[in-house]
């Protein structure tokens, strides 16, 4: 097992050392790092890469995952249990982009990466779910070299040509969840959640020109809102317990 073989070397050691051989291509340093990725410490660069450059391999990874629309639950056994479990990290570990160098994204590369992953996506009857797990990684922009805005206007142009509200939901969620652990003070109540939604209001006003990112924009900002009336109420009932 693979908890028995850290025992007897180190596998990010064995991965380092296969990377800085000239023979080994990605396809067998992304099985390696697919086998042991729960114990790995650091990205699994390999199989980021073969995810942001060939999206054959993230329908291969979707399709594991996630049934086709319709289809009847199938008892799985443990072997494809732990498969998919691990299928399902790497999908939610991506934070950068196809066509992504730095803070720069090449528009055409991440429309060809989005629209290939969406005629895959058609052909194995799992559309909604791909253009979610689209619109997570999308998520992941950088910022706007030019307006200083959220997101890259690659990206801005993207949602446009993709017009498609499952991509947009899959924004909204990861955005909303990028947040992470977060501690607040005693009767604090919705200050942080008004800051976000303010800055998301901002950046709507830089996206006037792309319709459909702007409506994304608001109701993210929408979203951060409620957070923040439900904050000042639990706030409220807090001070009222003491």
């Amino acid at each position: 097992s693979a908890q028995l073989a850290t025992s007897f070397f180190d596998i990010e050691k064995v991965i380092k050392e296969l990377a800085g051989r000239p023979d080994t291509t990605v396809e067998q340093m992304a099985s390696l790092e697919f086998a042991y990725l729960p114990l790995l410490r650091n990205e699994p660069e390999a199989l980021h890469r073969m995810l942001l450059e060939q999206p054959s391999f993230f329908m291969e990874l979707v399709c594991l995952v996630f049934r086709a629309k319709g289809a009847e639950p199938v008892e799985a056994s443990a072997l494809q249990k732990g498969r998919a479990t691990t299928a399902y990290q790497l999908l939610k570990s991506l934070k950068s982009l196809p066509g992504q160098t730095d803070k720069e994204v090449n528009q055409d590369a991440l429309l060809a990466w989005c629209l290939e992953l969406r005629r895959l996506a058609a052909e194995q009857n799992r559309q909604d779910i791909t253009d979610q797990l689209i619109g997570q990684v999308l998520a992941h922009s950088p910022m706007s070299p030019t307006d200083g805005a959220w997101p890259h206007e690659a990206v801005r142009h993207v949602i446009e040509a993709l017009a498609s509200s499952q991509v947009e939901l899959g924004i909204r969620i990861e955005r909303i969840n990028m947040r992470g652990a977060f501690c607040k003070a005693f009767g604090e109540g919705g200050d942080q959640e008004r800051a976000f939604a303010q800055q998301a209001k901002e950046w709507a006003q830089a996206s006037l020109d792309f319709a459909r990112t702007y409506a994304m924009l608001e109701l993210i900002a929408r979203k951060w809102l409620e957070d923040a009336e439900r904050a000042d109420t639990e706030a409220k009932q807090d001070a009222m317990r003491h």
